[in-house]
């Protein structure tokens, strides 16, 4: 038989009622009915979690992400032992699962294309109930090639990723997509009735648009609209809300509001997996985290992702004082093992019992329900609910009250920060209100009201701030003059809203800011100021001397590019070099005041042209006394690139010498690789690594006068990239040989025709992403560039093994994320082994006339051989 949905009793009593076991078959629509369900989330979505959330309560769970091509060639292990299935890629399982999630488990899939996603698909079938397919996730590493996000302008081929799945899947595995708000409710509306009518059997609405962040309050409102919409097609598929939800009993209380079947947890899920639970687990240090980690033992779950979830577990706490949890955390955040963390479990390791826990809370369920959820509220109990939202009675002062630091005693335990239950309103009305202006300083700090962020709220209550009573006509003028404000009504807390009402209570925090140099529109860069962070565990915060740009950083100014997922204002710069200001957590090997280059990305925080930058402590390289700031600056995302192409897995994996330089040569030192574009700033650290690793053929294109440099690097030939006998040239210097490696550093539609002429079936040529029409590093603004394979290049490459190089990707690999920036590059600075790009450095005028003269010579073209680095110092 099929799930059915749970019992529809509404009595308290029944909703934290155990129930008897029963056993389940597969899932059907009405199996996302009625539940509250974990989200898929990368990292903190991992099997342990999964188990957890089933144990406590969650209806289903989703796994994090799997881009399609990553599961295709994975091999499956099953551990005879624990029963862990493994999805094993080249150096780490991809998917791990277990049978006993299996009847609960949905695979979230990455993709945009139709046939690959059902080859994915097909290959975890046997282990899991339902596929999903990723339309919502902003972030770039499943945006850059057209999926997540990416498919909610592409609606053609969202729907035909969907009819693709369902028309190959058996009907016992259900098919179901996750998509995020459109900017216009109408287009949302259009979009929700074509995925419909694929014959999914359910839909997550992330009640976000994809431009929207997470500290910034979901749209709950938009929902029931689609709701009532999708229940009047009468195809019976659940419609599933994502956003805001933190808890069952929210769950209860959003569904009064939204309509909607079920409703999906994601960050309050990551900081308790209780949370699913009538009554979550507190204290979770003692209560939780020793348990957690001993099942990630027994489960071979990888030490560094069970420490990283760990390390997120937070919430309510009734026992432990602040300063006993901090040392439990910092035993977390120092550990390299589990075996480093005997002490933290008791020298207990009972996983195994732990897991019997588990499967025994599991196989107790009815129709795959552990608590019943009860049915939606009558509609007299939802206009309550909505006219509470509007209940104006005087309670703001009750509210700032609750947010006011303790004393004496009452000093001694954590102040947590978070809008009381029963205040929450997840759309405030706006008809007729005034607006706050929607900038960075004004949006700092919603997060902290949930407790999203524990820095920002740390630094919220270590800030200064004061309580105020205004006339609505001053509120505006008084906000906007302050860092940060927080509008206090009757009902929430919010910085984008605020009601009419003749008074409002204004909570007035000064937060610390520094001064950017930022995109803030298409074609407009400003200096704007920005909130100064603190570092989290595993952060620095760089005060930053030098801060170096590429031509991509000119085409994200000129022409919005790829910003889509980080919204305006958008610092510029992908390195920075200056001194650390401050340390997070578990940085042990970095103090104050030490000389550091970082490689600066992905987000605007993360970004170089700026005072203050907070970047992941694997970001950074220490930098030896007497080396030039200016030339560090010039070094990481060039010299990063060039490491990943040359060594990465998912590139040309050439064998990386276990110290540079080599002792012996590599396999194959003699066979020609050809570098395209050697003296750009990625191609002379290309041609530098390929001398130190042993090779000893390495030829080289250039213009003529960047031919003596690439020389000094270790080219073995140089050419002239535009000479009409270049092809030729290559040839007889090969004594006929095609070329078997290629590594092209300008990706444009003239490199790749050079380079079609000189190679053979099977040769190996890496492109530097994005890929460009054109034929120079930067393109006018109505030409394009292409994160991926344009079709284009098929009948010139079309025997070649293209390798796409995306630099990002390296954090992706164990070896490059914890190597190459903080221990080689240390070292081959120290040793003197590299030499960096020659610098243009831009050193006069204000810091905005600076950036703007660099970007200015990068979107002309007029940079050859070397790197622009501008004087942040003043």
């Amino acid at each position: 038989m099929s799930r059915r949905a749970s019992s529809s009793s509404s009595s308290p009593s029944s909703s934290s009622r155990p129930l008897k076991r029963q056993r389940t078959e597969h899932l059907t629509s009405e199996s996302f009915k009625n539940g509250v369900m974990l989200a898929p989330m990368v990292r903190s979505g991992a099997l342990p979690t999964r188990l957890y959330a089933l144990k406590h309560g969650a209806k289903l769970v989703w796994s994090p992400e799997v881009v399609d091509k990553a599961i295709l060639h994975a091999e499956r292990v099953v551990d005879s032992q624990t029963g862990v299935i493994s999805y094993n890629g080249v150096s780490k399982a991809i998917f791990t699962t277990h049978p006993i999630e299996k009847p609960y488990l949905v695979y979230q899939i990455g993709s945009a294309d139709p046939k690959l996603a059902v080859q994915a698909a097909k290959t975890v079938l046997q282990d899991v109930s339902g596929i999903d397919l990723n339309c919502g996730c902003p972030k770039p590493f499943s945006t850059h090639a057209g999926m997540g996000a990416a498919l909610l302008t592409n609606p053609d081929l969202l729907c035909s990723i969907l009819t693709a799945l369902r028309t190959a899947l058996p009907p016992e595995i259900t098919v179901s997509a996750k998509i995020r708000l459109l900017s216009e409710q109408n287009d949302t509306l259009k979009l929700v009735e074509r995925i419909v009518n694929t014959g999914i059997s359910a839909l997550t609405i992330h009640c976000r648009t994809r431009n929207m962040r997470p500290r910034e309050r979901a749209l709950i409102g938009r929902l029931r609209e689609i709701v009532e919409f999708v229940g009047n097609m009468g195809k019976g598929v659940a419609v599933i809300e994502n956003g805001d939800c933190v808890s069952r009993e929210d769950a209860m209380r959003l569904r009064g509001i939204t309509g909607a079947d079920s409703f999906m947890i994601a960050t309050a899920a990551e900081s308790n997996p209780t949370c699913f639970s009538p009554a979550p687990l507190p204290d979770l240090m003692k209560t939780f985290t020793p348990a957690y980690i001993q099942l990630g033992k027994y489960l071979g779950n990888h030490f560094a992702n069970t420490k990283y979830c760990a390390a997120a577990f937070k919430g309510a706490n009734h026992d432990m004082k602040k300063a006993e949890r901090q040392q439990l955390q910092n035993k977390i955040s120092r550990a390299k093992s589990y075996d480093e963390l005997n002490d933290f479990v008791g020298g207990l390791w009972d996983g195994a019992e732990e897991m019997q826990k588990i499967v025994k809370s599991i196989e107790s369920r009815v129709d795959g329900v552990l608590y019943a959820f009860d049915p939606p509220p009558s509609q007299e109990t939802q206009m309550r609910l909505e006219n509470d939202m509007l209940d104006t009675s005087a309670s703001s002062m009750a509210e700032a009250e609750y947010l006011v630091t303790p004393t004496g005693a009452e000093a001694e335990k954590e102040v947590i920060l978070s809008t009381p239950p029963e205040r929450e309103n997840p759309e405030p009305p706006t008809l007729n209100a005034p607006l706050l202006p929607s900038n960075e300083q004004l949006l700092a700090l919603p997060s902290l009201i949930s407790e999203l962020d524990e820095t920002a709220r740390v630094s919220f209550l270590e800030g200064s701030y004061e309580q105020v009573s205004v006339k609505e006509d001053e509120c505006l003028e008084l906000a906007a003059a302050n860092a940060c404000a927080l509008i206090l009504t009757a009902n929430y807390i919010d910085t984008h809203h605020t009601q009419r009402l003749p008074i409002l209570t204004l909570l007035v925090f000064t937060m610390s800011t520094h001064i950017a140099i930022a995109a803030t529109a298409k074609g407009v860069l400003e200096q704007v100021q920005l909130p100064t962070p603190t570092p989290g565990p595993g952060e620095v915060l760089i005060k930053v001397q030098y801060a170096a740009f590429i031509p991509l950083d000119s085409s994200q100014l000129d022409i919005a590019y790829k910003l889509a997922d980080d919204p305006y204002p958008h610092v510029l710069g992908y390195s920075a070099a200056g001194e650390i200001k401050s340390i997070g957590e578990g940085v042990s090997d970095l103090k104050e005041g030490d000389r550091v280059t970082s490689y600066t990305y992905p987000l605007s925080k993360n970004k170089a042209s700026q005072e203050y930058v907070l970047i992941g402590r694997n970001l950074v390289a220490k930098v030896p006394g007497t080396f030039p700031l200016h030339a560090a600056a010039s070094i990481p995302d060039n010299y990063v690139t060039a490491m990943f192409t040359l060594f990465g897995l998912r590139n040309l994996a050439l064998p990386i010498p276990p110290s540079f330089p080599a002792l012996s040569p590599p396999p194959n030192a003699d066979t020609p690789i050809l570098v395209y574009g050697a003296s750009s700033s990625s191609g002379q650290y290309l041609v530098q690594l390929l001398k130190l690793a042993g090779y000893t053929k390495i030829l080289v294109t250039a213009s003529p006068h960047n031919h003596s440099l690439l020389r000094d690097l270790g080219a073995t030939q140089c050419f002239d990239y535009r000479s009409p006998e270049l092809a030729t040239d290559i040839l007889m210097s090969t004594g006929g040989d095609k070329v078997p490696t290629v590594v092209d550093c300008i990706s444009s539609r003239t490199s790749i025709q050079a380079i079609s002429s000189v190679i053979e079936k099977g040769t190996r040529i890496a492109l530097l992403m994005p890929v460009k029409d054109g034929d120079t590093l930067v393109n006018s603004p109505d030409s394009e560039m292409h994160f991926g394979i344009p079709p284009w290049t098929a009948s010139l490459l079309k025997d070649a093994e293209i390798l796409q190089v995306y630099t990002f990707k390296h954090q992706e690999e164990v070896f490059a994320k914890e190597n190459y920036m903080q221990k080689i590059l240390p070292k081959l600075l120290e040793d003197g082994l590299i030499r960096p790009n020659p610098v243009r450095l831009m050193n006069e005028g204000t810091l905005k006339e600076r950036v703007e003269k660099g970007l200015d010579l990068l979107r002309k073209n007029k940079i050859s051989g070397e790197k622009v680095v501008v004087d942040f110092r003043g």
